[in-house]
């Protein structure tokens, strides 16, 4: 089931129950909508609100953005932004894009970009393959 009708693509199943949303969150939403109207194909989220129980259950940072509200996301290299199907050229394009929307934290890993709300800006690049 979708989120909201003008969040289509995005489902309750993906940002996890047991939450409760709350302006961030549907600010965050709303900014991850654009960016997926902008990339033009899908965006899978693949970690967003987590309990604390949860967050130190799988190793998170603990005063993780997850524990308010994030996501972590694989975009579809099958974009027509993206002139390959190439995922770290992917990844690169939805951060920088991301930036451009709004989003103050912004994670590159070399599998998924993680995107929060925070107050104050943060930027932070834990890829291990040549940068």
């Amino acid at each position: 089931m979708q989120l909201r009708e003008d969040i289509p693509n995005f489902s309750w199943e993906e940002v996890l129950s047991g939450f409760k949303p709350d302006t961030r969150f549907w600010s965050h939403m709303r900014t991850l909508q654009e960016l997926r109207d902008w990339w033009e194909a899908p965006l899978r989220i693949t970690s967003g609100f987590r309990s604390p129980k949860h967050n130190d259950a799988i190793g998170g940072a603990g005063k993780s953005q997850h524990m308010i509200f994030a996501t972590d996301i694989v975009p579809s290299v099958k974009s027509p932004h993206l002139p390959q199907p190439i995922l770290p050229e992917a990844l690169d394009l939805i951060a920088d894009k991301a930036e451009e929307l709004g989003f103050t934290g912004i994670g590159r890993y070399d599998i998924f970009v993680h995107l929060d709300m925070r107050p104050k800006v943060a930027r932070w690049d834990k890829r291990t393959r040549i940068k």
